[in-house]
C-alpha cells in the first residue's frame, strides 16, 4: 500500500513538471492584439488619465434691448484634467462589441469667454472683458467597445457610451457688470458620447489605449444645443484626449489528472501536444 501511494506521488510530480500552460505569455507567442477569453479571465481592471478641452467653434452675438446693449461673445478653450478607474468585461465572441466597461472618473471642465458690450444705439464700446469658468465633476461612464485588429500588436477601437456627471465645485465668476444673465445650468450633465481610439499591446497582459472622446447628444440639461454645453452666452463642445491601461490575467488552469482513463489515446499534457 505504501509503495502504491509512493508511485502515485512520483507520477503526479512528473506530470506537474511536464505540464505547461495553454497560453505562452511570451510576446513572441501572442495570438492577437486584444487578449481573448479562451486564455484570459474575461474581467479585469482599467485606469486612465486624460486632458479635457471645451471648444467653441464660433462667436455669438446677442442684443439686450432692455439694457440698450448689444454683445459679442467669443469662446476660448482651456485644458482640464481627467482621471478614471474602473472594470471591463471581455466577451467570448466579437460580433459587434468586443468588450464593455464601466468607470468612475474625476473631470475638470475649463473654458473662457471674451466679450465686448456695445451701446445698442450708438455702437460705442461700453465694456470689453472676459471671464473663466472652472467646474469639477464626478462622472460615471458606461461604454460598449468594438475592436478592429490592424496587426499582431495594434488595433482600432470604436466606442459608444453614456456618461452622467455631477458637479461638486463651481468656479463661475460673472464679469458682465450689467444685468445680463450668465447661463450656468450644468449641475448635472447626461450625455451620449462617441470615442475613437488606437490600441497597442505593450505585453500579453497589458494594453495601452489612446483615444479622443466627445458627446454626440446631451440630454441633460434641457435646452442645450444638441451635443454642446452652454456657459455664459457661449456654446462649448467638450473633448477628452485619454490614455488608458487595461490589465489582463491568465485564466485559471488545472493540471490534468494523472492516468485519466477518459483522455483519448495520444492525448498528452492535457492538450494533445
Amino acid at each position: 500500500m505504501v509503495a502504491f501511494f509512493l508511485y502515485l506521488g512520483i507520477a503526479d510530480a512528473v506530470a506537474q513538471r511536464k505540464y505547461k500552460p495553454k497560453y505562452n505569455t511570451s510576446r513572441k507567442e501572442k495570438k492577437e492584439p486584444f487578449p481573448n477569453t479562451e486564455d484570459y479571465r474575461p474581467g479585469g481592471w482599467l485606469a486612465g488619465v486624460g486632458l479635457t478641452a471645451m471648444v467653441g467653434f464660433e462667436s455669438t452675438e446677442a442684443d439686450f434691448p432692455e439694457l440698450n446693449l448689444s454683445g459679442e461673445f467669443s469662446p476660448v478653450p482651456l485644458p482640464g484634467l481627467m482621471l478614471e478607474f474602473g472594470r471591463y468585461y471581455n466577451f467570448e465572441r466579437n460580433i459587434i462589441f468586443k468588450y464593455v466597461d464601466a468607470s468612475i472618473a474625476y473631470k475638470a471642465l475649463l473654458g473662457r469667454e471674451n466679450f465686448t458690450l456695445n451701446d445698442l444705439t450708438t455702437g460705442a464700446t461700453v465694456l470689453e472683458d472676459g471671464h473663466t469658468f472652472n467646474q469639477h465633476f464626478a462622472s460615471i461612464n458606461l461604454n460598449a467597445n468594438s475592436i478592429i485588429p490592424l496587426s499582431n500588436y495594434t488595433f482600432l477601437q470604436s466606442t459608444i457610451g453614456v456618461n452622467g456627471d455631477i458637479r461638486f465645485i463651481d468656479g463661475f465668476p460673472n464679469n458682465y457688470g450689467a444685468a445680463i444673465p450668465p447661463v450656468n445650468e450644468n449641475a448635472f450633465v447626461g450625455q451620449v458620447h462617441y470615442k475613437l481610439g488606437f490600441g497597442y499591446a505593450l505585453d500579453t497582459d497589458l494594453l495601452l489605449e489612446t483615444s479622443i472622446e466627445t458627446p454626440v447628444y446631451t440630454f441633460v440639461p434641457n435646452g442645450t444645443h444638441f451635443s454642446m454645453l452652454d456657459y455664459y452666452q457661449t456654446r462649448y463642445q467638450p473633448f477628452i484626449v485619454r490614455v488608458r491601461f487595461l490589465f489582463f490575467r491568465l485564466g485559471k488552469t488545472k493540471c490534468p489528472p494523472v492516468g485519466n482513463p477518459q483522455l483519448p489515446p495520444g492525448f498528452e499534457n492535457g492538450y494533445g501536444d
